[in-house]
């Protein structure tokens, strides 16, 4: 299967803290289980314990971080991920010539 390698997204809400919000909306949406926090450079945990994931796009933090932390967020943006590449050419039958006795299958 072909893979495409992506940077990760990074949104910085540092601008956004003041000791009382605890919501927060990611400017694009994630790759389900690429998120994670951190606070002041600590990594969070996820579940609850630190923070909770609403949806694709916002998650809540259990407690509000005060006014002067970082708080940021590095997910995988969905809109560059690729699904897997199909061909559109139908697949054809295995091809096989024969050689003397033997049977040799020809590949592509």
């Amino acid at each position: 299967m072909p893979f495409i390698l992506v940077s990760p997204s990074e949104d910085d809400f540092s601008s956004q803290l003041d000791g009382a919000t605890t919501a927060f909306t990611l400017s694009a949406h994630a790759v389900a289980g690429s998120l994670t926090v951190y606070l002041n450079g600590l990594r969070q945990a996820p579940g609850g314990e630190d923070y909770t994931v609403i949806d694709s796009n916002h998650f809540t933090m259990v407690d509000a971080p005060e006014a002067g932390e970082v708080l940021r967020a590095v997910y995988i943006d969905q809109e560059l991920v690729r699904a897997q590449i199909v061909s559109e050419r139908e697949a054809e039958p295995p091809r096989y010539v024969r050689v003397g006795r033997r049977v040799i299958r020809m590949f592509d």
